[in-house]
């Protein structure tokens, strides 16, 4: 196929493709063959999915299959005809570097170890892309990433030949700065539809975000994310968790690359669990986003609706006068992405924000709007534990700490129940994790390890489960500290007719609307005497009258793709009204 799987790396793509230009002159039904495909078929997959900027099969290992395979037929084809044909492909290995948070990790993304990559597993791609695409950055980066790295003999990787051959595509030097041209709120827009964020750059203080949508999915070594987020400070504090250990084993597709291994949302349907079945999608059910077969060429891939997992109903960022960053939101209705006999509607909005407080740098808030055919369907947000050591969990609030970095979440929902599913082992006669004793994998009451006992080096998870209701609401409040205590934040629950508040540190207001209609006026009490950042979220585009106790204050303007209104106020009465 063309979209992904086997046949989206080398064989075609390098190999043949290669072959065919060498030969060209005498035998030139090579080319007319293999190069037609490539053109009718490849191109056209590629120039769509591209145009977010970003590979569809992550960052983890086959991006290096996938997306250098690209990358190579890009090089032959422009040496062969004068140019590649390509839209959006010289745009992915800057959005591979906007994966970079603190210590030099990498925001997991797609099949992997499970753990945060270093950076040198991006030699090859960035060394092809840099000197393709000649670009100065990209070319800081490959010479930094190479520093006293001895070049390997193997050609899947980048060898010596490969190292002159590119370097000799172009006269481009290196920039001093390797961040020059790159935002801090970075975009990947349709079909992928994410934000990853940053405070700063080299910033071993640093703290980023991943706020995913992702509206259409290739499914294969792309997980079952639609709607999640990773936080890291300090270190990774909340990401996705498993490992690929073994394609068909139950591990890798049942836990690893679903949903419950996510920061996202499951509905549990108990009538497709059936722990004594032979069939690995009911033994090992549970209530994640469905499970999607690769499509083999774009006209299938596009035709699908279960590839259409979910669909963006609003975007924005902003930076500070001084040109910091300051907030980034994105939201999506994620209804495709699950089961129609289990779930009728799900919607979920994320907001990041830079507070300006140095002890406590980023908080993020997540509002979720679930609806289940059956109000016996159980309902979870997940907060998957990126720790070793175990998370203090009460009523409300969960504290997870890994490195230097904290993580608070408080939990504004209504008659939810918190649920700690994790725990990790270790043997008495070498100290080393035990994966048969451990929970840190934990489906349906079992621990569903690696088929090797590989280790994510996560602690599990911490369920956060709705009443039996049919539709739910979630509101949840995140913040990031150094360990250790002190750093408290106050996280309170406003509430009107129209709408549900986050009052973060009696200063920061996260609005939600909560119509599944954007709306075009909406009112809210807030506490008075004191200035606020004021951010409310599913409006419609249109500019607003924003009032404080019957008093105009602003007229704000949203863009009709924002759905995002910002504004400074003074508490009180607020009102927006669109005029």
């Amino acid at each position: 196929g063309s979209v992904s799987g086997h046949g989206s790396e080398r064989q075609i793509l390098r190999d043949y493709l290669a072959f065919a230009a060498a030969i060209f002159g005498e035998n030139d039904s090579w080319w007319s063959y293999i190069a037609a495909r490539v053109y009718n078929d490849y191109v056209q997959v590629r120039n769509y999915y591209y145009r977010s900027g970003m590979s569809q099969q992550g960052t983890g290992l086959y991006i290096k299959g996938r997306h250098i395979s690209d990358l190579y037929s890009a090089w032959i084809l422009e040496t062969a005809v004068g140019r590649h044909p390509y839209v959006g492909l010289d745009r992915v290995a800057r959005s591979i570097m906007g994966y970079e948070c603190a210590s030099g990790i990498i925001f997991t993304d797609g099949d992997s170890s499970g753990r945060p990559k270093d950076q040198a597993q991006y030699l090859h791609l960035v060394y092809i892309a840099a000197y393709l695409f000649a670009d100065p950055a990209l070319c800081r980066w490959a010479e930094d990433l190479l520093g006293e790295t001895a070049l390997g003999a193997d050609t899947n990787y980048l060898s010596s030949s490969l190292y002159v051959a590119l370097r000799g595509l172009s006269d481009v030097t290196p920039s001093a700065d390797r961040y020059a041209g790159m935002k801090l709120l970075q975009y990947n827009g349709y079909p992928l539809g994410q934000y990853v964020t940053h405070r700063a750059w080299n910033d071993p203080e640093g703290c980023s975000t991943m706020l995913r949508i992702k509206e259409r999915s290739t499914a294969n070594h792309e997980h079952k994310d639609s709607g999640t987020f990773s936080v890291s400070y300090k270190g990774s504090l909340t990401t996705g968790g498993g490992c690929y250990n073994n394609y068909g084993h139950a591990h890798t597709q049942m836990f690893h690359q679903m949903t419950v291994s996510k920061n996202g949302l499951i509905v549990f349907n108990p009538n497709k669990f059936d722990p004594s079945s032979d069939d690995k999608e009911k033994k090992y059910y549970s209530g994640s986003q469905k499970r999607l077969k690769e499509a083999g060429n774009l006209a299938v891939w596009l035709g699908s609706a279960d590839h259409r997992t979910a669909i963006q109903t609003g975007h924005a960022d902003g930076y500070t006068a001084s040109g910091e960053a300051k907030y980034a939101y994105i939201a999506g209705n994620l209804t495709g992405a699950y089961d129609a006999d289990t779930v009728s509607y799900v919607e979920r909005r994320m907001l990041t924000v830079y507070t300006g407080d140095g002890a406590a740098p980023m908080a993020i808030f997540v509002y979720d709007d679930i609806e289940s055919v059956s109000p016996d369907y159980e309902k979870r947000f997940l907060l998957q534990i990126a720790s070793e050591e175990a998370p203090s969990v009460t009523e409300n609030t969960v504290v997870t700490e890994n490195g230097e970095g904290r993580l608070t979440l408080v939990s504004l929902s209504e008659g939810v129940t918190l649920r700690p599913l994790g725990g990790r082992a270790y043997r008495a006669e070498d100290g080393k994790y035990d994966p048969d004793a451990s929970r840190n994998y934990m489906l349906n009451g079992e621990n569903l390890r690696t088929l090797s006992g590989a280790d994510d080096k996560h602690w599990g998870r911490v369920e956060i489960v709705a009443p039996s209701t049919s539709q739910a609401t979630f509101l949840d409040a995140m913040y990031v500290s150094d360990r250790g205590a002190g750093t408290e934040r106050e996280v309170r629950r406003i509430e009107s007719d129209d709408a549900l508040c986050v009052l973060y540190d009696a200063r920061i207001a996260a609005v939600f609307a909560k119509s599944r209609e954007k709306v075009e006026s909406l009112s809210i009490e807030l506490p008075r005497d004191r200035d606020l950042e004021l951010y409310v979220s599913g409006v419609a585009g249109g500019e607003y009258s924003v009032s404080a106790d019957g008093v105009e204050l602003s007229r704000v303007y949203v863009a009709p793709t924002e759905g995002l209104l910002v504004a400074a106020v003074p508490g009180g009465r607020i009102t927006l009204q669109k005029v």
